[in-house]
């Protein structure tokens, strides 16, 4: 796609495009009021949401992806560049959408919370993978975890805001659709780098070795683990745990 081209959708298409509705919302449809004075504006405007947010382009830049206020909730849907339509890929009630990113040209990874939550921290309830048009949903929550280890994980500990067992670190740019991605797979604590397929959950383990205790990985311009941060084990109570970077040659 040249850049012409794609200014030319993002001007003249995607005004189109959120014209149309995906599902039925707490927006009205109504003309915008013109207010004259400040006071003149609601309250509630200030702490609506938004109608679009954390909109992203697709690999291949023929769709759109958003967050959108549908049920009372931010879901995910897409827009469809060349036809113009939209459509609704999660349907939340409960929770909402808090983040998401594209694996492939027509798959896309995102996690939820509640935003509502009273503390005011989002406690992380799920993390998916899912087609653009809805289907082939694959729980990434713990992707590597027995169904009775998962439940075993769910009741001996809260999960906070960072999904702590899944984080993507790259796609692949074959066509395959799979990620390369930070997985707690051989540990609970710490983490190993995957091949991953998210349809499919067949998956390759990149780091066989490490120098151990690794809480965040880089990979090199070929995608091959390089960077290792590890954190040390606490040699005093009064101090910080230190951490040490890896290089693989």
């Amino acid at each position: 796609m040249n850049f012409a081209r794609l200014l030319w959708m993002a001007f003249f298409v995607c005004p189109l495009a959120f014209a149309q509705s995906v599902a039925p919302t707490s927006a009205s449809t109504s003309p915008a009021p013109r207010y004259t004075k400040p006071a003149e504006i609601p309250i509630a405007d200030f702490f609506r949401r938004a109608e679009y947010s954390q909109m992203s382009i697709s690999p291949d830049g023929n769709r759109l992806a958003a967050l959108r206020p549908i049920f009372g909730r931010d879901n995910l849907v897409v827009i469809d560049f060349q036809s113009g339509k939209s459509s609704v890929v999660t349907g939340l009630k409960d929770s909402d959408v808090i983040d998401f990113e594209w694996v492939s040209n027509d798959r896309l990874y995102f996690r939820m919370a509640d935003n509502r939550e009273v503390s005011g921290y989002r406690y992380l309830k799920g993390a998916y993978a899912v087609d653009a048009d809805g289907k082939n949903s694959r729980n990434l929550m713990y992707p590597l975890d027995s169904a009775r280890d998962r439940e075993s994980r769910r009741n001996s500990i809260q999960v906070s805001q960072i999904n702590i067992s899944f984080r993507i670190l790259s796609r692949t740019f074959d066509g395959s659709g799979d990620v390369i991605a930070e997985i707690f797979g051989r540990s609970q604590s710490h983490a190993d780098v995957y091949r991953f397929n998210t349809k499919t959950g067949e998956h390759k383990l990149l780091t066989v070795k490490t120098p151990g205790n690794v809480v965040r990985w880089l990979l090199d311009r070929d995608l091959l683990p390089r960077i290792a941060v590890r954190q040390e084990e606490r040699t005093d109570p009064a101090k910080p745990r230190e951490r040490t970077i890896w290089h693989r040659k």
